[in-house]
């Protein structure tokens, strides 16, 4: 295009796919930030070196008695990385301006962002996760107290860390307009849904809203969204540092540059029963 300058130097370009990509993809994923991350470096499988372990599995010391000796066992736990490639295509002619570029980076940033944010939301309805203990049935529809119920099971299993909530964007408009009839708009939490349509937590439980949260068939053939309340710990996003891999040729037959970009990671359910799901009638 006319008035843009073409980057000219193949190191200058690749440092300039990589940096967009990665900071596009960190802007459009919402879950990248919710769960426990551990990067690897050049290798095909990641370990994990942490688990939300509650604090009632502790012994007890009793004053005067006999010393506990408790063995301790290391919480690292290995997953291979799985493959993930993209592809973007874009007019030779064009190739590399800034326009082409930009274009580029934000097609393989919202695939990967996407991908990743799906991967974990499958976990969600893992076996390692519950709803049994709440008093919600899988055909109600999500409320505060529902939300309450979900943090004081975790309370009392005991497990320490922060409450992360990922919710369907129907789901949390329900819980929005709950907290705005209790707290109208001249409290803080009200004025800022008011301004924002967002709030960045509930009784101390930090919220993420992500359209990749699933559905469930629930009580009397209903679907319900699969929303899950857990400590951050529980759940492990392992990649390959740095995020995205990028290279590209030219494609003689249609005159077009092809741009790859492969992510390698997975996603694991690092401590079972450290989560709760939270379904929520899509009716």
């Amino acid at each position: 295009m006319a008035g843009e300058t073409t980057i000219t130097t193949l190191a200058g370009l690749q440092d300039i796919l990589l940096a967009q990509s990665v900071a596009k993809f960190q802007t459009r994923s919402t879950l990248f930030n919710a769960v426990y991350t551990q990067a690897a470096q050049n290798e095909t499988t990641v370990r994990f070196n942490t688990e939300a372990v509650p604090y009632t599995a502790a012994l007890q010391a009793t004053e005067g008695g006999a010393v506990a000796i408790e063995a301790v066992t290391i919480g690292a736990q290995d997953a291979t990385l799985g493959t993930y490639p993209s592809l973007a295509t874009v007019s030779k002619l064009s190739w590399p301006s800034p326009g082409a570029v930009n274009s580029v980076t934000n097609t393989l940033a919202g695939k990967l962002a996407r991908t990743t944010d799906t991967l974990l939301t499958k976990l969600f309805t893992s076996a390692s996760f519950s709803s049994a203990s709440l008093s919600s049935s899988l055909s109600a529809s999500i409320t505060l107290d529902y939300i309450f119920d979900a943090s004081a099971h975790l309370d009392a299993e005991g497990y320490i860390g922060e409450k992360i909530l990922v919710l369907h964007p129907k789901s949390w408009i329900k819980v929005a307009k709950e907290i705005l009839s209790l707290a109208g708009g001249s409290y803080n939490v009200g004025a800022e849904i008011l301004r924002t349509g967002y709030i960045a937590s509930v009784a101390g439980i930090s919220i993420y809203v992500s359209p990749w949260v699933g559905t469930v068939l629930a009580a009397g053939a209903t679907y319900a969204y699969n929303n899950l309340m857990f400590i951050r710990e529980a759940i492990g996003l392992g990649y390959r540092d740095p995020l995205i891999d990028i290279t590209w040729a030219p494609n003689l037959r249609y005159n077009t540059m092809d741009v790859l970009g492969v992510s390698y990671q997975v996603v694991k359910v690092l401590t079972a029963n450290a989560g709760t799901r939270l379904e929520d009638t899509t009716s």
